[in-house]
């Protein structure tokens, strides 16, 4: 789950998802770790915080990242509105057969 309002976020996320802020053109991993309970549907992590105007958020399988490094995410945004980037991005998630 991932909520924005206004200039706070909040990001809570269990299995293997991944999420990113994008500062800066600098990702970092967001959302603590939080003690594993008897009841495996909770959330792995958690993370609340305010987020710049210039900020990205980036949500992901750990699959995806084995296809396509967060770097190679971070300078595309950077470079390139949002929808320009993800167009340039899709061949590289194309050609790995267990995501594209």
């Amino acid at each position: 789950i991932c909520a924005h309002k206004e200039h706070q976020l909040v990001v809570a996320r269990t299995g293997h998802t991944k999420a990113f802020l994008i500062r800066d053109g600098e990702p970092v991993e967001i959302g603590e770790s939080t003690t594993p309970s008897e009841n495996a549907k909770t959330f792995s992590a958690i993370a609340q915080g305010e987020v710049m105007p210039k900020d990205y958020i980036v949500l992901s399988t750990g699959k995806l990242l084995n296809s396509i490094s967060l770097t190679q995410i971070a300078v595309a945004l950077k470079e390139n509105p949002v929808l320009t980037a993800i167009r340039q991005l899709e061949p590289l998630i194309d050609q790995d057969p267990e995501i594209g």
